[in-house]
């Protein structure tokens, strides 16, 4: 026993099939340009949920030792933001600051 089909249905195949035949015809290009067109939608529609892009996009990958892990991790719990929000504080602090020179701060490194 066969199911008949809704018309909704039917012209929702019948929209598939055209797409098809089109696509199948279409040059390279214009297949291209329109999986650039889809992709694009699909990124504006992502950014509508989900949180925010973060500014923080520059990548450092730190080797500290586990003492300071463990105070730099207290640290972002206690004021409440992620690492890059962290350095970025850091450097504005020191940048506001800057009363040592680099040479001066080679040596208290070289001391310590």
């Amino acid at each position: 026993m066969s199911k008949k089909l809704s018309e909704d249905q039917i012209a929702m195949l019948v929209q598939v099939i055209t797409q098809n035949v089109l696509d199948a015809v279409s040059s390279p290009e214009e297949q291209t340009r329109k999986r650039m067109e889809k992709t694009a939608q699909t990124v504006v529609l992502n950014r509508d949920r989900g949180r925010k892009l973060s500014p923080y996009t520059g990548q450092l990958h730190l080797k500290v030792l586990p003492e300071d892990e463990e105070w730099f991790k207290e640290l972002r719990k206690q004021i409440n933001v992620q690492n890059g929000k962290l350095f970025h504080l850091f450097r504005r602090f020191i940048d506001d600051n800057a009363s040592i020179s680099a040479a001066e701060f080679q040596y208290i490194n070289r001391v310590q």
